[in-house]
């Protein structure tokens, strides 16, 4: 590397290439997908080329591709990686659109509050939204598709950072106020729902929530960030059938694999663990290990659910 040329700080890197600083440094660390240069003080510095290196493993990355996989090819390797997927992609967008206009019509609406800075009418819209559809309906079609499109946006800049912030406060503020008025008994089953220690973002799990409510189960939401040793002590103390886990970011957190661990071993096997989120892959050894159920959507975790409470005596 010409250090000549190595110039940009992390925080540049970042706000050019989309990536956090602390997935920088993970790539960095884990695959040495780049090498930056040092100065006297040991701070940082990225040359265009590992900027536009890393564009490209962001762009690999966001296909679907492993890090661990492509970190290592060269960028002509890697260009031509991203063209090959371009068209799949392509097609999954368009086989995706197929959708019925008043639920894209009412996407549309509440993109336009955000990008607004308006808060009062996206709750309108959410509330509009809980009236127009069925829970799993709003859930999957709805506020799951445009959490993806804020987060697109957040990361390729059409979107600032105050406007995440406020269709996310809101956003919570609605799921939040969703969950109890979904459970009509409380004699139903119990399920656990967080998110592992480390894990700040909560509206995955949010949505589950809401979801396992709407199903007839009653939700113990303990919010994010809990460590495996209160999860376990919460399951136990309720007597929750199932623990439900939202694993959306960081993704290469180091402390994950063993805060899964620990809760594993902490339960009966009568207790099941459910995991989702886009931090995960279905085919993780650590899953396998486990002995625990990826589930990739809402659908996912209704059919989930349903099964085990059939499994289950008296219910």
């Amino acid at each position: 590397m010409n250090s000549v040329n190595s110039r940009h700080p992390i925080r540049i890197v970042s706000l050019y290439t989309g990536l956090s600083p602390e997935l920088i440094r993970a790539w960095e660390k884990r695959y040495e997908a780049v090498v930056p240069t040092r100065t006297d003080t040991g701070r940082r510095l990225y040359s265009d080329d590992d900027i536009e290196r890393l564009k490209l493993l962001k762009r690999a990355s966001d296909s679907g591709r492993r890090i661990g996989d492509v970190a290592q090819l060269s960028v002509a390797d890697l260009t031509d990686l991203v063209r090959q997927d371009v068209p799949v992609l392509a097609d999954v967008k368009a086989a995706s659109t197929d959708e019925p206009s008043d639920v894209v019509q009412l996407r549309a609406d509440m993109m336009a509050a955000i990008k607004n800075h308006d808060p009062e009418t996206l709750d309108a819209l959410l509330h509009r939204g809980s009236l127009l559809f069925t829970t799993p309906t709003l859930m999957e079609d709805v506020v799951a598709p445009l959490l993806r499109d804020i987060g697109v946006g957040t990361r390729d800049g059409s979107l600032r950072i105050a406007q995440e912030h406020i269709a996310t406060a809101q956003i919570r503020t609605f799921l939040g106020a969703m969950r109890p008025a979904s459970v009509e008994f409380q004699e139903a089953p119990r399920v656990v729902i967080t998110t592992p220690s480390g894990q700040l973002h909560e509206l995955g799990a949010l949505m589950v929530s809401v979801t396992c409510a709407s199903e007839g189960w009653v939700p113990i939401y303990l919010g994010p960030n809990t460590p495996a040793d209160e999860i376990a002590a919460a399951a136990l103390g309720c007597g929750a059938l199932a623990v439900g886990l939202s694993i959306t970011y960081p993704a290469d957190d180091p402390r994950l694999p063993g805060e899964l661990r620990r809760l594993r071993r902490q339960l009966p096997d009568s207790i099941a663990v459910f995991i989702g989120g886009a931090a995960v892959r279905e085919s993780s050894p650590l899953l396998d290990e486990l002995k625990t159920p990826f589930l990739r959507s809402l659908h996912d975790v209704r059919d989930f659910l349903s099964s085990l409470r059939a499994s289950t005596e008296g219910y």
